[in-house]
């Protein structure tokens, strides 16, 4: 009964961490070039941690033993007005939609502060106003 317990404190503690980062719901890649999820794969690195579907545009990088980040090409069409005057004014020609569970943040921070690196774009929240960057 003492680990049941333990197990939860952990959980507990995890959520807060999560909840006091403020993380955004998903994180958006804004590429001022044409790229492709192939393209995100090479800046990555060669590894047996990731998948790739190239044809549906879709990268998963898995981090740790049951998790990953999800990388999925998307379609500014179905964009809001501002989302759309955004991408404009930054130049954006491709957006790929990024997905991971909160308490990995650190380890997606690195693999994003990767590619934010090998691009010429930025990375950012989904969020109102785009917040926060990596770059």
């Amino acid at each position: 009964m003492k680990s049941k317990a333990k197990l939860n404190k952990i959980k507990n503690a995890n959520t807060a961490n999560t909840v006091k980062r403020n993380l955004p719901p998903g994180w958006i890649i804004m590429a001022r070039e044409e790229i492709t999820v192939a393209d995100i794969k090479t800046i990555i690195g060669d590894s047996d941690d990731i998948e790739i579907w190239p044809e549906v545009g879709v990268l998963e990088i898995t981090i740790g033993e049951k998790s990953s980040v999800d990388i999925e090409a998307f379609d500014a069409d179905p964009l809001d007005e501002y989302s759309c005057e955004y991408i404009t004014k930054n130049g954006i020609k491709e957006l790929f939609y990024v997905t991971f569970k909160a308490e990995d943040y650190d380890a997606a921070e690195v693999i994003l502060k990767k590619i934010a690196a090998g691009i010429d774009g930025f990375i950012c929240g989904d969020t109102d106003d785009f917040t926060p960057v990596i770059k």
